[in-house]
């Protein structure tokens, strides 16, 4: 009985420690884009922060001030 309350009390901290080391959201790969009325905007990927799976990722479509445009689906790397 005391070998099973410490290993569940190892496999706690264990995840207390991982979830303390997650990284804030970030984008990469940042492209320029035009949009059909002329206009220029960026497409971004969104990467998450993939505590306990790899990090998720999501196409981002921002316009020149930045307003969100578009969001494509969630995928993990």
């Amino acid at each position: 009985m005391r070998h099973r309350l410490a290993t569940i009390l190892a496999a706690m901290i264990v995840m207390a420690a991982s979830a303390a080391s997650a990284h804030s959201p970030y984008y990469t790969q940042i492209a320029k884009i035009r949009f059909p009325d002329g206009q220029v905007g960026e497409v971004r990927l969104l990467h998450g922060d993939g505590i306990v799976y790899t990090d998720p990722v999501r196409p981002v479509i921002v316009d020149q001030q930045w307003r969100l445009v578009a969001l494509g689906p969630i995928a993990f790397s």
